[in-house]
């Protein structure tokens, strides 16, 4: 079974061409060592996620809808 913050960061990289976790942290504007403990645990950030993909204007469907 795939975690879903496994796919939801899979996903985020490939959408805004980011290659390593410590960039998509930054991206979002959270701490490594906080969303190293998010990845761990399988917390999406949703809130951060929502707010960054409104400021790019990305349709959140496609990378939040996770299975």
């Amino acid at each position: 079974m795939t975690k879903k913050f496994e796919e939801f960061n899979a996903k985020f990289k490939f959408l805004f061409a980011l290659e390593k976790d410590t960039e998509v942290a930054r991206a979002l504007n959270i701490p490594d060592t906080s969303f190293a403990s998010m990845k761990r645990h399988n917390n999406i950030p949703y809130d951060k996620v929502i707010k960054y993909c409104e400021e790019k204007c990305v349709d959140l469907n496609w990378i939040i809808n996770l299975k």
